[in-house]
């Protein structure tokens, strides 16, 4: 991590934890500390970009971020939700569909996320990415974001085993009909796992471990181990934390 202005920092934090004022009781403390140690992360060059879109939401949180944002003439680009789901790929004897991967872009089309940067070469390859409605790479994902790759690539991997239980559950009410399943996928059909490859599947895909001190789940390696990426990177935004506002940490210590 470079080296960075404290005192900036600091008042950043004020101007965010001003903001955060209006959240009391409608989210998690700390997920809220959480987010404001990204935006800091971003401020201090330990992430490239920041993303507001996806978590803490709340009365006037999203315009705050975006005044702080115009403030330190940051750049704030509203797109589409990023997506590095790999739509072609084959899980186990199963592969998606077209049809199922069209759905499940279209249920994402009207989302929208606010990517936050403070250099142009970042700018730019955000609008690259929005240009391509939002896809791109588990590597892109990683470096733009400040993720451990294995990381991110691990909740792709939970991301396909949520797609193989859903498609299993909906040729199982759909008779196998791609008609009726597609149906029942834009449906937004009730799905109850029933067959134990669906249960181990959806129990795969929402067991999560989140990294101390970071926004993203840690890999089944970097959970188990202690030398890992995730934990050499959780350790710098513990530094981060501590250095600007050890009141900051404590919400994060687990």
């Amino acid at each position: 991590m470079a080296a960075f202005d404290k005192a900036r920092l600091k008042k950043l934090l004020n101007r965010l934890e001003a903001a955060a004022s209006g959240l009391a009781g409608r989210a998690d403390p700390a997920e809220i500390a959480q987010e404001m140690l990204d935006f800091l992360a971003m401020m201090a060059g330990l992430k490239p970009v920041f993303a507001m879109g996806r978590g803490v939401d709340g009365p006037g949180w999203q315009e705050a971020i975006r005044a702080l944002a115009s403030d330190e003439k940051l750049t704030a680009t509203e797109g589409p939700l990023w997506d590095a789901t790999p739509w072609q790929s084959s899980i186990g004897d199963i592969r998606l569909p077209e049809w199922y991967a069209d759905g499940c872009r279209t249920e994402m089309a009207g989302l929208t996320a606010i990517a936050i940067c403070r250099t142009k070469s970042i700018a730019a390859h955000i609008e690259t990415v929005n240009k391509a409605g939002g896809r791109l790479s588990m590597a892109e994902e990683a470096r733009l974001l400040g993720y451990p790759t294995c990381c991110v690539r691990a909740h792709y991997e939970r991301a396909l085993r949520y797609h193989r239980a859903t498609l299993s559950m909906l040729r199982r009410l759909g008779n196998d009909d791609p008609a009726r399943m597609q149906a029942l996928l834009a449906g937004g059909a009730h799905r109850t796992p029933v067959t134990d490859d669906e249960i181990a599947d959806l129990d795969a895909a929402f067991s999560i471990d989140p990294a101390p001190f970071g926004s993203w789940n840690r890999c089944a390696l970097c959970a188990s181990a202690e030398s890992t990426p995730s934990s050499a990177l959780s350790a710098r935004y513990r530094k981060l934390a501590l250095a600007v506002a050890p009141r900051l940490a404590n919400n994060l210590e687990i």
